[in-house]
């Protein structure tokens, strides 16, 4: 699902800095999927997918903030919704892993938490700047 969300963000803005950014996580995304999907072999388990409604939820709001804001600013509150929630999501398998000592499925998550970290500094640059070019 958040993979299916950066290119619907990346059309909404009309930003080019913010546009940039979502396709940098469109590819990102591809290879935090590839790292997830070596988990269940790691564990000597199926692979099973779930559908997770407060994503869906989250993406459907991106058009609520539209009347109340530029589309820049819609992108950028979605965007950071979608980051949080899945830094938090990652954070709790990370700590399920550190509990069952599988280190190599630690690596893996830290990996991840620590490029979705990278993508929300850098979101936050981005809003800094555009913020201080609104107000000169």
């Amino acid at each position: 699902q958040l993979i299916a969300a950066w290119p619907v963000l990346s059309q909404t803005t009309t930003s080019p800095l913010l546009k940039e950014l979502c396709n940098q996580c469109i590819a990102a995304n591809s290879i935090h999927l590839e790292r997830l999907q070596k988990i269940p072999a790691m564990l000597s388990r199926q692979q099973t997918t779930i559908s997770c409604s407060a994503v869906t939820v989250i993406i459907a709001t991106t058009n609520n903030f539209s009347s109340v804001a530029n589309a820049d600013d819609a992108v950028t509150i979605t965007a950071l919704k979608l980051l949080h929630y899945f830094i938090a999501s990652y954070q709790g398998l990370l700590m399920m892993a550190n509990v069952l000592q599988l280190p190599g499925v630690t690596m893996l998550l830290n990996e991840t938490l620590s490029e979705l970290n990278d993508t929300v500094n850098k979101l936050s640059h981005i809003t800094l700047a555009g913020a201080s070019n609104n107000h000169r």
